[in-house]
């Protein structure tokens, strides 16, 4: 028996062409995905990306942070510059071998020149080298930009607020620096003269006193009061570091204008300095005066016994409070308490927080006045030496204070020597400062007293790269 196929037509040239395209395709796609599957499993390759590049202030070294975008471990051999072997490298955060997704930076050093071009190249283990191309910071500037021709260097100084509200204008900070390398290489003078602070406002230069403590050595405190009000968690970088000045002299170092409040008393004797309008409150029955350039205390019954430093007013921020101060003579007793004194209010006048040598003389210790003795620190003076004492509150409502206490010439202290509280009395709020006099006999001299505001965390200070004009 036979069918008839008379009623089948062959396929159109057309489609038989769109059938053949469509197998080629479907067959290649198997291959390829065979050939990928064969060359995924069997090859592995190395991929380095060198992001991130920060450079040392001074151009010792740069951070560079290499990561693996890789999936197999990569092992980091060395470090090339300019197709050299660096002088040297150090991994900072991270290891020499990196999984997939892991950063390492890594600390290149080597003799970089301002303004040059750097071509580095992370070499691994088996050979494979990943390249970054930078440039070292331009540290050459135009006499347009310059405060001073007559000054030869200098660093942008960025202060940074470190506290979630404002920083307002007029705070004390301070930039610690090494003063001695630029001396020694006769870049600045062994002086400070040709040191000096300059504040930018986008339209002119405003140089600004500045107070210098630890001149040429290596960690030299130069302090300066900022200009305007820096955002909270933000920084102001409108301040400039000028020296090299071979004739440089009279550098402005008016510390009045430095920090809130300063006196060194360096006037005419004076029997009485209630008499000067910015003293002219004082409590208790002793004697406050000016007797060759320092403050003199002799104290006599009355409680509390304090000189106020009226010109100040009602202080109602946390401060800093700095003094020199010398027992002369010292009964010993509990009537015998004379140093530093802050949150004094009006009711009674005089009363307020207290930081006082007292009793006898190894001790150091806490009061609120009127109402309760605090923490009883120790601490062994002797008489008729300076000391330097630092007093702190910096919340009155928690009743803590902190004190350092320490002799002139020697350095400060790293922790405090007394923290601790005011006792059981009834908390104190912001008020007047000044000075605490003894209720009995003693004498006491105090001088080159200095205030400033205090914020609950210190604003930091970073110099910039050293620029040349």
């Amino acid at each position: 028996m036979t069918k008839n196929f008379t009623n089948r037509q062959a396929l159109s040239p057309v489609v038989a062409a769109i059938i053949l395209i469509a197998v080629t395709v479907a067959v290649a796609i198997v291959a390829a995905t065979w050939l990928g599957s064969m060359s995924f499993s069997f090859m592995k390759t190395e991929e380095i990306n060198v992001g991130n590049q920060v450079w040392a202030s001074d151009m010792s070294y740069i951070d560079l942070t290499a990561r693996n975008f890789g999936t197999d471990p990569i092992t980091i051999s060395t470090v090339e510059v300019n197709k050299e072997a660096a002088e040297d490298f150090t991994f900072q955060s991270g290891s020499a071998t990196l999984r997939g997704g892991e950063s390492a930076v890594i600390r290149v050093a080597h003799s970089f020149v301002s303004g040059a071009k750097y071509e580095f190249w992370i070499v691994t283990a088996t050979g494979n080298k990943f390249p970054c191309v930078t440039s070292a910071p331009s540290t050459s500037v135009s006499y347009a930009d310059w405060w001073d021709s007559s000054y030869d260097y200098r660093k942008h100084v960025t202060v940074t607020n470190n506290i979630g509200t404002t920083l307002s204008s007029g705070y004390s900070v301070c930039l610690t620096m090494d003063t001695a390398t630029l001396v020694s290489s006769s870049k600045m003078l062994a002086n400070g003269n040709d040191l000096r602070i300059v504040y930018w406002n986008g339209d002119t230069f405003t140089e600004l006193d500045r107070d210098i403590i630890h001149m040429n050595t290596g960690s030299t405190q130069i302090w300066f009061k900022t200009q305007i009000d820096i955002s909270p968690d933000s920084t102001d970088e409108s301040y400039d570091l000028y020296y090299g000045s071979v004739s440089a002299v009279n550098p402005p170092a008016n510390k009045s204008n430095v920090y809130l409040w300063y006196d060194n008393f360096d006037r005419a004797n004076n029997p009485d300095i209630t008499t000067e309008t910015a003293y002219n409150i004082k409590t208790g029955g002793g004697t406050w005066s000016i007797e060759s350039n320092v403050l003199k205390n002799v104290g006599s019954s009355g409680d509390p016994n304090k000189l106020i430093i009226t010109a100040l007013g009602d202080v109602n921020v946390a401060v800093d409070m700095l003094v020199k101060i010398n027992v002369d003579s010292f009964n010993g007793g509990d009537a015998s308490r004379m140093g530093l004194s802050c949150s004094m209010g009006t009711a009674p006048i005089g009363g307020g927080y207290c930081a006082l040598f007292h009793d006898d003389t190894n001790s150091l210790d806490l009061l609120n006045d009127l109402l309760s003795w605090g923490t009883r620190g120790s601490y062994s003076w002797s008489l008729d030496s300076w000391y330097y004492m630092r007093f702190r509150v910096i919340d009155p409502a928690s009743r803590l204070g902190q004190v350092n206490l320490w002799s002139v010439g020697a350095a400060e202290p790293s922790s405090w020597t007394l923290d601790g509280n005011f006792g059981s009395g009834s908390a104190r709020n912001y008020g007047e400062i000044g000075f605490a006099g003894s209720r009995t006999t003693d004498t006491t001299y105090f001088d080159d007293i200095l205030v400033r505001y205090l914020a609950s965390s210190e604003p930091t200070t970073t110099l910039g790269l050293e620029e040349k004009i």
